[in-house]
């Protein structure tokens, strides 16, 4: 099938099949790194006064970029085996 200008129509199958990949890149951008890559904390208390106030909110990463915490999961996970 294709159009006056030659182009082919993508079929209702395809487009929802995309829409569906999009769909759970979103849903995982929005759930997942949340939870397992960056953590929402509040600054308690006055020890870091130089650099932050009380009650100021951080995002904190939770995977280094040495890769600390994935030879580390590696580690526990093959313990557990």
């Amino acid at each position: 099938m294709s159009d006056e200008n030659g182009r082919k129509k993508r079929s209702w199958l395809r487009i929802s099949i995309e829409y569906g990949i999009y769909l759970v890149l979103i849903l995982l951008c929005v759930f997942w790194v949340p939870e397992h890559v960056v953590q929402r904390t509040k600054v308690d208390g006055s020890s870091m006064e130089s650099t932050f106030s009380d009650e100021e909110s951080l995002l904190v990463e939770k995977v280094s970029a040495s890769g600390w915490a994935l030879s580390h999961a590696r580690r526990s996970f093959n313990a557990e085996v």
